[in-house]
């Protein structure tokens, strides 16, 4: 009997691995939209986790769990606390630094780099942007913004809700950043799409992001998207 990865990593850390961007709020203030402005650029895809050294520390660990599974159930049981990551055993098998390390990347997520695309934000005659990316494999591709910048429309949904906002999120993986934002709720389809465009402080780059929380069905069909531009000076 294995110990699966959602349960060993999860319990060492007392957190999940994943975080969402920094907390965002509202502002009654206009910002233009940080888009390309030339036919294509070369943008970065991202994820929100952990560099590759700690998820290769992220694996031993795992696999050191799996191998001894009694062991670490009764570990878990034992040292356990809600909130708090695990006391370190060599029965992990990696080194005493090697996971605080990997503790400290794990409970402090970063942008990592998963693939490049061609972005473009392409005004058509009757005013809406339309995104598309080459190639045309993430979800980003096709959505439009509407002429009055009030509304976006996804292949999941039209999304209403729109408003400013701001993350002053230092700590958090995206960094401080502000834009505009477009959401939609649906109870009776429980899902909450967002969708943001936006220009990080720090760096000066434009970000998107795409965020999905839906199930159906008993399936999660969730996701998220990260892109990362180059902005014109």
């Amino acid at each position: 009997m294995k110990v699966s990865m959602h349960f060993s990593i999860r319990a060492l850390c007392a957190l999940p691995l994943i975080a969402v961007l920094p907390p965002t709020f509202a502002t009654n203030e206009s910002s233009a939209l940080a888009l390309p402005t030339t036919e294509s650029v070369q943008a970065k895809v991202m994820q929100i986790g952990m560099p590759m050294e700690a998820q290769r520390v992220a694996a031993r660990l795992q696999a050191a769990m799996s191998s001894q599974p009694e062991w670490a159930r009764k570990y878990i049981a034992e040292h356990g606390n809600a909130g708090k990551p695990l006391p370190y055993h060599p029965n992990f098998q990696v080194t005493e630094s090697e996971y605080r390390a990997f503790l400290a990347a794990a409970l402090s997520p970063s942008l990592v780099q998963v693939g490049t695309v061609k972005l473009t934000a392409e005004v058509e005659k009757d005013g809406r942007i339309v995104l598309s990316t080459e190639p045309p494999t993430l979800r980003v591709h096709g959505v439009a913004i509407q002429p009055d910048r009030r509304s976006v429309v996804t292949p999941i949904a039209t999304l209403m809700d729109s408003h400013s906002i701001v993350s002053n999120g230092d700590q958090g993986a995206t960094g401080r950043w502000s834009g505009i934002q477009w959401s939609s709720e649906s109870v009776a389809r429980n899902s909450i799409v967002k969708f943001a465009v936006g220009k990080r402080a720090n760096e000066g780059d434009g970000i998107i992001y795409y965020d999905v929380r839906a199930a159906s069905d008993d399936r999660d069909q969730s996701f998220y998207e990260i892109l990362l531009y180059p902005l014109a000076k």
